[in-house]
């Protein structure tokens, strides 16, 4: 997994975790040894190929690329770009209608892959 600092982002087909300010000095999302909370999703923003821009309260973001999923059972709806469209969140979960959702640990599964 890569971090990006400050206004860094990942190149387009990559998926990565940054901090939206530069010298935040917060978790980024991973529990560490005190047991620290995740944090919540704040907005889920779908971009362009297949990416996911996902903003955590903490002021950290993910950018997610599905785009290699979209050939499996369970993301494989996702390939068509107006359901893809459709993300939403309710802090915990990705949601796409009833069908899909990723949670927030799953997220970070994801994005490290």
């Amino acid at each position: 997994m890569d971090f990006f600092m400050g206004e860094s982002r990942p190149a387009s087909t990559e998926t990565g975790i940054y901090q939206r300010s530069p010298g935040y000095g917060g978790n980024l999302g991973f529990n560490d040894k005190r047991g620290d909370s995740m944090g919540l999703i704040q907005k889920v923003i779908p971009r362009e190929n297949y990416r996911l821009e996902v903003l955590l309260d903490n002021g950290s973001s993910i950018i997610l690329n599905l785009e290699f999923r979209l050939g499996t059972v369970r993301f494989c709806l996702l390939a068509d770009q107006n359901f893809f469209k459709k993300v939403t969140t309710d802090g915990k979960f990705i949601h796409w209608e009833d069908q899909i959702e990723i949670s927030l640990s799953e997220l970070f599964q994801l994005a490290q892959k």
